[in-house]
């Protein structure tokens, strides 16, 4: 195994995204990694990837490479006839891409190659750089799979054919939680019909950081106006499915005297629509005094959490894994979760605070026994963070993706 180790020295990543969220804090992780640091990394990712500034910030590794490309498989338009169009092009933009990554890639020689891919079910430019590293004769061809499969509308059954062929092309795939990886055997054919395919689950790790400084840009954002107050956050995108509309509500149920004891922070970007109605529901209520509109705060995200009280995720249908859960457990802080995707298969009730999906009323009265039995949210919490000391960790993660490397090299 040391041999193939020293002969896996260069890694190339793919990777296309337009907005910030999870899959540049594990690119991070990963690549910040001990195991990862005598490793040349390149990266290929489009040209509108707000992640990839963000993951420029973050990385400590020297080994780097950042490859820039112009995207043709995410034309978008707000033209009803122009968004069909692109629709029936979508075919022919996917086979140009091939070509298009064929020339990018011929120039570099890898013993792994990997695709993020945010999603799966549609054409996508990951899987059309696997077909360039299969003609380049990469060794490893795998794809990272982080969050849940989706059906298309169209084309289903040229999808399967290219899932067909890429079962054969790939060397795996790898899934970040178990959830994603069902979603993908359920609602595609990827995984059906190579044996030879390596059908994988690494589960997402973070960075250990038991000595959280005072960060003063945060600690300006996110403060106490009084001592006896609660700090309670969302971190995530704000998106109709992450199910801040149900903490509003579940929160205007509350009695003065409970509200009055929390201020809540709403941490992350969204789109401008979003954004506005959540504002105008706590409008409707008279809420305003209670919740904080942070925006993107440009900090590592292990801070942030580590100054709240109490970190809600309460995403309404799927969670591919939950990275700022992880995180905010890794430093003691307590969480309420809804039960969706992968949250069951690192988070119970004797670490966390479980709850049903799109269900405001199991909030309300997870926030009272917040306030009612916090010591007791406080060990939950203290057993979280030895779940993930034990199990989750960035060095944990990227020991077992360069194992499953050296495994099939």
């Amino acid at each position: 195994m040391e041999n193939n180790f020293k002969k896996i020295k260069n890694i190339g990543i793919f990777w296309e995204g337009e907005k910030l969220g999870g899959v540049d804090s594990y690119l991070a992780n990963l690549i910040n990694s001990k195991t990862f640091k005598e490793i040349n990394l390149t990266i290929f990712t489009n040209k509108k990837n707000l992640g990839a500034e963000r993951l420029l910030k973050n990385l400590k590794n020297k080994n780097i490479i950042i490859i820039y490309y112009n995207s043709i498989n995410q034309f978008t338009s707000k033209n009803t006839l122009i968004k069909f169009l692109l629709i029936f092009l979508k075919p022919i933009f996917f086979v140009i891409s091939i070509f298009q990554f064929y020339f990018l890639l011929r120039k570099f020689k890898f013993e792994v190659f990997m695709g993020q891919c945010g999603g799966y079910g549609d054409f996508r430019s990951e899987m059309a750089a696997m077909f360039a590293a299969k003609f380049l004769g990469y060794p490893i061809r795998t794809i990272v799979i982080h969050h849940a499969c989706g059906r298309p509308i169209f084309w289903n059954t040229l999808l399967n054919l290219i899932n067909n062929l890429l079962s054969k092309i790939l060397t795996s795939v790898i899934s970040v939680s178990k959830a994603t990886r069902d979603s993908v055997f359920y609602k595609s054919n990827l995984l059906d019909r190579s044996s030879n395919l390596q059908d994988v689950i690494i589960y997402n790790g973070v960075y250990l950081n038991d000595k959280v400084s005072d960060n003063d840009k945060i600690n300006k954002i996110i403060y106490k106006d009084l001592e006896n107050t609660f700090l309670i956050g969302i971190l995530s995108r704000i998106e109709s499915y992450k199910g801040h509309i149900d903490l509003i509500k579940a929160f205007s149920k509350l009695s003065n005297d409970v509200k009055n004891k929390f201020k809540i922070y709403f941490i992350g970007d969204g789109e401008k629509d979003e954004i506005e109605a959540c504002k105008e529901f706590i409008s409707s209520m008279n809420l305003e005094k209670y919740f904080v509109f942070t925006g993107y705060i440009e900090e590592d995200s292990i801070s942030i959490v580590s100054r709240l009280d109490l970190l809600v995720s309460v995403t309404r249908t799927f969670e591919g894994f939950g990275l700022s859960i992880a995180e905010a457990m890794s430093v003691g802080t307590p969480v309420l979760c809804t039960k969706v995707g992968a949250i069951p298969e690192y988070l119970n009730n004797e670490n966390s605070t479980l709850i049903e999906p799109s269900k405001p009323k199991q909030i309300e009265d997870a926030l009272k026994d917040f306030i009612a039995n916090k010591k007791i949210w406080e060990k939950k919490a203290e057993l979280g963070k030895e779940i993930i000391k034990n199990k989750f960790t960035s060095e944990l993660m990227a020991k077992n993706y360069l194992n499953h490397f050296i495994e099939n090299y």
